[in-house]
């Protein structure tokens, strides 16, 4: 069975040819046959057991170093105190043995008590491990058994040890990879994951959904202990623009979390009072039955209140404190504007649509918003016939056409519902409520086996199941999967595209098979690794956003 064990540093420095608790004979010469750690050319190692120093501590270098035994060290007693190897002249010689006639090359200094002050005391269940470097082979010994855990690269630094820093085992069998990844996120949080020599082992599909359960609840400890302030405040800043807002939550909470009504205020290009005044009028514009009605303050009081850059990652991070703080369903998450608000939830949705379960424009007017971005999206408008204002009721005509036929090409997506109240101006007066109730019908599908990705205004590296690394405003990329083969209909390259996958898309257990036109980009198993994981984790911070697995196709296709 697997125990709990704690490497035990001195410091809370880097570990530069230190060695610890030197007491005995011919201690140097044993080292070489047991393959010490080396770093920077010097030696660490965590001695031997008290009981049997006697005579010789080479043979006890095998075991546990305990603190009881630094706690007898004796400072200024080359026999018993603790020395650092350094390379600067020094009129201290370093005791490498204590038998007679042998030589004592080494210049050192004296630290014994400085690790007497600083060594920590073992919590009650913890024992100490000790770590051994042969030549790019990095063992952790503990009760006599050893294991291999990595091969370093040339380049790399060998090791660094912190004050505390927890581990497992040796013994983990098949969860090595998850025991790793539980050590890491008591010690280290989040940062690292991706890095850590654990990170891409192949896992199963029960070990990739444990990994994910893990890094989220991660998430959400960083997320309390760091953001909770911030939150608490209803302002968010990023960039130097600073967006208040309010909620408020009605009925009862539903098992799987809270809905989020996000309900954009009209205004814009005028005096921010009037701002002002129009973001107090949408906090009781609508009432859903259910969930986390929230309505921000736009930023800046330009005419484009919504769709301005700053507006996509304030929301992104938004959200992000809502899954935490607000128990929010990240798959009922709902776009909403009226007026100047409107406007930008035609321009929010087509390219943010992977966020949210479905949109409702109130009396705005789209600009040169891009409708293919709706595929995935349900998307309902509500337009007085009147309001003629900019041409708002002959462009939603538009868009009502367009999108029927965008659906009868396509009728997987796209879904909508268009409605021109007759009669009505620029207010409607309460009518468009309607929307609410059939925007509460759907759910997010954040896995479409069709994605339609047009990167325009705002440019955004991932959307659904896709990444580019370098996005570039203009493109295009269709892509559909169908079982274990996936098609890329239309792809203008920009570095590389990531394809993200998990298994309730396809079998991850059998080769999964990539095409564009008559070329096969790829073909071969996708393994889950952790590390794919704590990416798509740190991307959007969203618990259902994270996948297992990714293909990585270059600019040529390969």
């Amino acid at each position: 069975m697997a125990c709990v064990l704690r490497l035990v540093a001195s410091s809370g420095d880097r570990i530069r040819g230190r060695r610890l608790g030197l007491r005995g004979t011919d201690w140097m010469r044993r080292a070489a046959g047991v393959g010490a750690l080396f770093l920077a050319g010097g030696i660490f190692v965590l001695n031997a057991n008290p009981e049997r120093h006697e005579g010789s501590t080479g043979a006890a270098l095998d075991d546990a170093w305990f603190t009881g035994r630094t706690a007898s060290a004796v400072p200024g007693d080359q026999r018993y105190g603790i020395y650092a190897v350094i390379w600067r002249s020094s009129e201290q010689r370093f005791p490498v043995s204590f038998r007679q006639g042998w030589p004592s090359p080494s210049r050192a200094i004296d630290v014994t008590r400085r690790d007497l002050q600083l060594a920590p005391e073992t919590k009650e269940g913890f024992g100490r491990l000790r770590v051994v470097v042969r030549e790019n082979e990095i063992y952790v010994i503990s009760a006599g058994e050893t294991s291999r855990r990595t091969l370093l690269q040339p380049d790399e630094p060998l090791i660094e040890l912190r004050l505390g820093v927890e581990a497992r085992s040796a013994d983990g069998g098949e969860d090595k990879p998850l025991v790793g990844l539980q050590a890491h996120l008591e010690v280290h949080g989040l940062s690292g994951v991706e890095s850590a020599i654990f990170a891409d082992t192949p896992l199963s599909e029960e070990q990739a959904r444990r990994a994910g359960e893990m890094l989220w609840e991660a998430q959400v400890r960083q997320t309390r202990e760091t953001r909770s302030e911030i939150f608490a405040s209803r302002e968010l800043e990023y960039e130097g623009y600073r967006m208040p807002f309010w909620y408020t939550v009605y009925g009862e909470r539903p098992q799987e979390g809270r809905s989020l009504y996000l309900s954009l205020h009209g205004g814009g290009g005028t005096h921010p009072s009037v701002n002002d005044g129009q973001w107090e009028n949408q906090k009781r514009l609508y009432r859903p039955e259910e969930g986390v009605y929230l309505a921000p303050r736009a930023p800046t009081d330009t005419w484009n209140l919504w769709h301005q850059p700053h507006i996509d990652a304030i929301f992104d991070r938004l959200l992000a404190d809502l899954y935490v703080f607000g128990d929010v369903n990240p798959d009922r998450v709902y776009l909403m504007g009226y007026s100047a608000g409107g406007d930008g939830v035609y321009q929010l949705a087509p390219r943010m649509s992977d966020r949210f379960a479905a949109a409702a424009m109130m009396a705005g007017h789209p600009n040169d918003a891009r409708i293919e971005g709706l595929r995935n999206i349900p998307f309902t408008l509500h337009m007085g016939a009147d309001d003629s204002a900019y041409g708002r009721n002959r462009v939603a005509r538009e868009w009502k056409r367009d999108l029927a036929e965008l659906r009868k090409a396509d009728p997987a997506g796209y879904s909508h519902w268009v409605e021109i109240y007759e009669g009505k101006g620029h207010w409607m007066n309460g009518a468009d409520a309607a929307a609410v109730p059939w925007m509460a019908a759907h759910e997010r599908d954040l896995r479409p086996d069709r994605i339609v990705w047009v990167q325009h205004a705002v440019p955004h590296q991932r959307y659904y199941w896709l990444f580019v690394e370098n996005p570039r405003l203009g493109t295009e990329i269709v892509v559909e999967r169908e079982g274990q083969a996936i098609e890329i209909e239309s792809w203008e390259p920009e570095g590389e595209l990531a394809i993200r996958l998990d298994d309730t898309m396809l079998n991850l257990d059998k080769p999964v098979v990539v095409r564009h036109g008559e070329q096969e980009l790829f073909r071969g198993d996708v393994p889950r690794t952790i590390a794919v994981l704590a990416r798509t984790l740190k991307e959007r911070e969203d618990p259902r956003g994270l996948f297992p697995a990714e293909i990585r196709l270059g600019r040529q296709g390969g």
